[in-house]
């Protein structure tokens, strides 16, 4: 699935400015395309994919292949490297679900 990557904090919320190699690589973004699923490699059912055009999504800090589409910087990556998806800018309790069988604990 195509993801576009989520602006990374070039500031603390104090104030202080981050410079670029001290900045945590992105791990959040949108999904820009996303594909029917994948086929079981014993059965060959499909296997729904999770995500849906528009969702955010969380997948792990060196997950996915870094392009450039549409002069966006985004990242190719697999369904089986989503860990959360969520609606709305800001992930919260209330708006997001477990991707596959991850369990979510307080």
């Amino acid at each position: 699935m195509l993801v576009q990557i989520k602006d990374t904090l070039k500031a603390t919320l104090g104030g202080i400015l981050l410079p670029d190699q001290s900045a945590s690589k992105p791990s959040e973004g949108v999904a820009l395309a996303c594909g029917p699923g994948r086929r079981h490699p014993h059965t060959g059912l499909l296997i729904p994919n999770p995500v849906s055009l528009g969702d955010s999504v969380l997948y792990g800090k060196f997950d996915g292949t870094k392009i450039n589409y549409d002069d966006e910087d985004c990242n190719l990556i697999k369904d089986d490297d989503v860990i959360m998806i969520y609606n709305g800018a800001t992930m919260t309790l209330q708006n997001s679900r477990p991707a596959k069988d991850y369990i979510l604990v307080k």
